[in-house]
């Protein structure tokens, strides 16, 4: 059968492994996608968008005047010049306002002052290493589509501060987007809620932070969100928050039941949304078992950190 595997996941096989009742499972993450360069599923960019585009840009010195100095004590600057300067970027915020010159510019103000507030880019694997010492958030692997994967596994909470479990996940998001092969331009997130309890349970304060952070500073990022295993208290939890989903990223969450298999017709859909299956969206055998892939492989921090850190140097 190993024959039969790419010669990346078989590379990763042959790396160290542990053994766990007849199970032999690998420690090393997926961080290299199988091909380098995927055929893109974004819509091409329209001739409106090409225009909204041009005026935004056409007014960047008006937006840099509004726009708050850094204050650099460690780390990289961050270069918004750069940043406006590159369509892909303009044009995310566009779409997320459906072609609203105004709307965009603003949403782009918005994201430009909080990268230079909050620096995204200049948080350290040291800053959020205690975050991840369970296993509660990773990346790990792509899917179909070539998008890099952020697993989060709430039932694994080790911390009580939101603002440094946030912290954390935008540090991933950050890697997830450097680590988009050619052709990619979102990301997947696979909430893994088998194992939640009430103990466990994400605050809908800490989900509504979270949730503004991905739609106003990272729109049209998110590729597909899948919940696994939703129990009761995770579906009590979705309804207070699921007000504040906005409807594009509503439409993006799937909800998975490993045990039934449900989909669209399933009963539970009106409490939550549609169900799907994972085989639609991943290589089974590129992603782990404990998540309903065939992959073995289970997180063990040292190693991963480890390798994290060479990837993301």
């Amino acid at each position: 059968m190993n024959k039969l595997l790419p010669s990346v996941f078989r590379k990763v096989q042959s790396e160290p492994k542990i053994v766990d009742d007849s199970i032999v499972y690998s420690e090393i993450p997926l961080f290299k996608p199988l091909l380098d360069e995927y055929e893109s599923v974004d819509n091409p960019m329209t001739e409106v968008e090409q225009r909204i585009i041009k005026d935004i840009i056409g007014c960047k010195d008006d937006i840099f005047k509004v726009l708050p100095t850094e204050k650099v004590d460690k780390g990289s600057r961050f270069d918004y010049e750069a940043w406006l300067n590159d369509e892909s970027n303009i044009l995310r915020y566009v779409r997320a306002r459906k072609n609203n010159l105004e709307e965009a510019k603003k949403a782009i103000i918005k994201t430009l002052i909080w990268r230079i507030e909050y620096r995204p880019h200049a948080i350290t694997p040291s800053d959020v290493e205690h975050e991840s010492l369970t296993g509660k958030t990773y990346l790990n692997g792509f899917d179909l589509n070539g998008r890099p994967v952020l697993f989060l596994k709430p039932h694994l909470e080790n911390t009580k501060d939101p603002k440094s479990q946030i912290k954390s996940i935008v540090f991933y998001i950050e890697k997830a987007i450097k680590s988009m092969p050619k052709g990619v331009t979102k990301i997947t997130i696979l909430i893994d809620t088998t194992k939640m309890t009430f103990n466990t349970l994400v605050s809908p304060k800490t989900s509504i932070q979270f949730l503004d952070i991905l739609q106003s500073h990272y729109p049209e990022r998110l590729g597909k969100g899948l919940i696994v295993n939703p129990p009761g208290i995770f579906v009590f939890s979705y309804k207070v928050v699921s007000p504040f989903i906005d409807p594009v990223t509503k439409k993006k969450i799937m909800f998975v039941d490993l045990k039934s298999d449900r989909n669209t017709s399933d009963k539970n859909e009106k409490d939550l949304g549609p169900f799907t299956n994972l085989s639609k969206y991943f290589d089974l055998d590129r992603l782990e078992i404990e998540s309903g892939g065939n992959f073995p492989w289970r997180y063990n921090h040292s190693v991963y950190w480890k390798h994290m850190e060479k990837e993301f140097e």
